[in-house]
């Protein structure tokens, strides 16, 4: 068309560089970058890991995008969000995040780490604020900021101490 747009369905996919997204329905505007993608969305990036959602608003020129209740994979780890907004220098922003290493199903994870906010880089770095450990569906404690490389696990480490003001602390 005159405006760019372009609209196809159906097992729809779409090759960009190093990334490719597939859905039931995209709409692609092939003059300004922006791709709305619809039902069972996957994005992929080469080395960067994969999201799914149900809806995607993104702009393969600048790389922004926006996307609710996403399922992102990164090296061994998993984080879902209920919103997210990717950045054009890549980092995504998180609004009501779980991360974990777990392999079951979400609603099934031995562990995880939930928080109100959070910032990621794939395949570098999470920080998660407000964070709450969850173990076998418990919270137990909360820190107010958490961060973790993502290039590396060492599953949970806890260190004890004792220091004179504070007492003993893990």
């Amino acid at each position: 068309e005159a405006t760019g747009w372009v609209t196809a369905r159906g097992n729809v996919v779409v090759r960009h560089g190093d990334t490719e997204l597939r859905a039931d329905s995209v709409q692609l505007n092939t003059v300004s970058g922006e791709v709305i993608a619809e039902g069972h969305v996957l994005l992929v990036r080469l080395g960067q890991g994969a999201t799914s959602g149900e809806r995607l608003a993104y702009n393969y020129k600048t790389g922004e995008g926006l996307t609710s209740a996403i399922d992102l994979r990164t090296g061994l780890y998993r984080v879902r969000a209920e919103e997210s907004r990717r950045r054009a220098d890549g980092t995504i922003e998180l609004k009501g995040v779980s991360v974990t290493t777990c392999t079951n199903q979400p609603g099934r994870w031995h562990y995880h780490v939930r928080g109100r906010t959070a910032t990621l880089r794939p395949d570098d770095y999470i920080a998660v604020q407000g964070a709450t450990p969850v173990f076998m569906g418990l919270p137990f404690f909360y820190l107010p900021w958490w961060r973790k490389e993502l290039d590396r696990h060492y599953g949970w480490r806890f260190v004890p101490g004792y220091e004179s003001d504070w007492g003993a602390f893990l």
